[in-house]
């Protein structure tokens, strides 16, 4: 057993061995600009920024945004990198965001059905048992990732930004274009947390105001992700590939979750009521997969790691 292994498995251990203390982080408070804040009054918000910074770990995503970035960076470019970079990032923040509005709105109103619950769970197993799918067998059957078919279209349109040609309000236009149609192409492979985000939140039938909040915490902890990228593109003009093998695990925690959340939902399990227990529950999927990875890696080993992971 390797070194690796045996710390991944001591991890485990210790997350698992926090079912037995002798306390529960729900309990306590934390204070805020003199303001004391039950951290129980929050496994909502708590919860939303877990599934949002998970969301945010989308290979899909982040293949797109480390293939442009990596293309533009070429040119050393640091305003290139700066209009293409935060143009494609805040188009495709809007309408990433717009799509979750309209799929609250639906799910909002299926709630008032009763059918809620069963429609999401049922939507998180199906998505998350496909995820689990493409990190065993990568693009085969049915697979929500990219089609290879884009790929010649959004060089294409890349090579097309590039042109020195190009006038400042031309950047931002053509990046806005290729965001908008990125991201209904990535919506596929990105829809299974979102989805089951909104469903989670509709069934706990929070206010208007408490919704945009969450809303909120999830678009800017989806993103929180790619804006650092950006940001390290911009200062070190460099970016490391996005390879198949990082693209599968991701593939692989981002499933798990969905599964877990699935049996929470159907079963109306209280785990993501309580902060300490959403911790934990993340924690023992993050090591498990990484450990599923590592023994998938020495049986049977990753095909083609020196290719794009979406």
């Amino acid at each position: 057993m390797s070194k690796s292994m045996i710390i991944k498995i001591v991890i485990l251990g210790l997350i698992l061995s926090l079912f037995f203390l002798p306390f529960d982080i729900v309990n306590e408070e934390i204070i805020i600009f003199d303001r004391v804040i039950q951290l129980g009054e929050m496994p909502l918000l708590f919860s939303t920024f877990l599934i949002a910074f998970v969301d945010g770990l989308n290979p899909c995503s982040l293949w797109v945004l480390a293939f442009l970035l990596g293309i533009v960076a070429l040119t050393k470019d640091r305003r290139k990198i700066l209009i293409i970079g935060f143009t494609y990032l805040l188009v495709a923040g809007l309408a990433y965001g717009a799509f979750i509005l309209a799929m609250y709105r639906v799910l909002d109103y299926i709630e008032h059905l009763g059918l809620i619950t069963t429609i999401i769970a049922l939507m998180a197993l199906i998505f998350g048992l496909i995820n689990i799918k493409d990190f065993f067998w990568y693009k085969k059957g049915i697979s929500l990732t990219i089609s290879d078919s884009y790929k010649p279209k959004f060089m294409k349109r890349v090579r097309n930004l590039l042109n020195p040609n190009n006038s400042f309000k031309g950047l931002v236009i053509g990046s806005a274009i290729m965001a908008l149609g990125i991201t209904l192409v990535e919506l596929p492979c990105t829809v299974g947390l979102p989805a089951t985000w909104t469903g989670i939140v509709a069934s706990y039938e929070v206010s208007t105001r408490m919704f945009y909040l969450l809303f909120s915490v999830y678009i800017l902890t989806y993103f929180l992700v790619e804006i650092s990228i950006f940001l390290v593109v911009v200062f070190t003009l460099k970016i490391n590939k996005f390879e198949e093998k990082q693209g599968r695990i991701l593939k692989l925690i981002g499933g798990l979750i969905m599964v877990a959340l699935a049996i929470i939902l159907y079963f109306g399990l209280t785990v993501l009521e309580n902060i300490s227990q959403t911790i934990i529950l993340f924690g023992i999927i993050i090591i498990v997969s990484l450990i599923i990875a590592e023994i998938y890696e020495k049986k049977v080993g990753f095909e083609g790691e020196d290719k794009d992971g979406k």
